[in-house]
């Protein structure tokens, strides 16, 4: 079970803003807008520079790719800062990655440590007027250490934490409030998050499966990753289940979604062409995906 704070309601709220959120400002959206919601694509250079800080609207982003001893653990840690906001802002919309998220939110009153389920649809975020946030998106499977919960128990929920690891919650906060800059924050989490991750037993075969759904840009059939996995097929689904969230099959959907994403934010607005591509049965099948995932299909031609 996730060690909840006493008195805590766990409640429904999809991604939070590590997604690069996007404003809902109308109702209508082209294709291409689609990708604003998202941070970034897989497959990331481990040598990518660190992106400036960027502005939109009230709040302040800025993300910091982890230390080459974590980036198999933590895929980046981000900053979202509201304290330029003094009234209630738009919510965000956010969509699956197959992540899940810690994040620390850091307010003039009271501080909170929050996980960030599985998401298996679209949904909105709302930020807090002057709270600043720092997230921290995990691997695929790398729960283990940090939360002491099945990842498909916390598919889609948002639930506050008193503990990460052995470390409690408040005193956490404490040593995030106390440094100095982003990266002094870091720093702080990549102790904890490295002290409480390298004793934990790997789950080698999902660790396999996993790598190959993302080689395949999620067009692998289950099958497949049964023999990469070198288990049997209720054994891979049941880990794969546990560790991420998701079975195999339902994350090679959310892993093919973002690869469709990715490839419209590069300009491939030609979407039967797309759905060819990444292996979608036509046109068709891609706008499904796309109403399961985001909540809602492709915007008229």
């Amino acid at each position: 079970m996730v060690r909840l704070r006493a008195g805590v309601a766990p409640s429904f709220v999809a991604r939070p803003c590590a997604l690069r959120l996007r404003r809902n400002t109308r109702a209508g959206f082209a294709a291409a807008d689609m990708l604003l919601a998202l941070a970034s694509a897989k497959g990331h250079s481990a040598t990518a520079p660190q992106r400036e800080p960027e502005q939109q609207g009230p709040h302040m982003f800025r993300e910091v790719r982890p230390s080459p001893p974590l980036r198999g653990v933590v895929d980046r840690f981000w900053q979202c800062d509201d304290a330029l906001a003094f009234t209630s802002v738009d919510p965000f919309e956010v969509l699956p990655d197959g992540c899940v998220e810690v994040v620390f939110a850091m307010g003039e009153s009271r501080g909170q440590v929050l996980v960030f389920g599985t998401a298996t649809k679209g949904g909105f975020f709302s930020t807090q007027p002057g709270t600043v946030y720092l997230g921290m998106r995990l691997r695929p499977a790398r729960l283990s250490g940090l939360i002491d919960a099945r990842a498909d128990s916390l598919n889609d929920r948002r639930d506050e934490l008193d503990h990460l690891g052995e470390l409690r919650a408040d005193d956490l906060l404490a040593q995030l409030h106390e440094a100095a800059s982003v990266e002094a924050q870091v720093a702080v989490l990549e102790q904890h998050v490295h002290q409480a991750w390298r004793a934990q037993a790997r789950l080698a075969g999902v660790d396999r499966a996993v790598a190959a759904v993302h080689r395949h840009a999620g067009d692998i059939r289950v099958e497949q990753l049964v023999e990469h996995a070198g288990l049997s097929r209720r054994q891979l689904e049941r880990q794969f289940r546990d560790a991420v969230g998701l079975t195999p099959k339902q994350f090679c959907r959310v892993v093919r979604f973002q690869h469709a994403l990715a490839r419209l934010r590069d300009g491939h607005l030609n979407r039967a062409a797309l759905a060819a591509e990444l292996g979608f049965t036509d046109q068709s099948h891609l706008r499904r995906d796309f109403m399961a995932l985001a909540n809602r299909a492709f915007a008229a031609e």
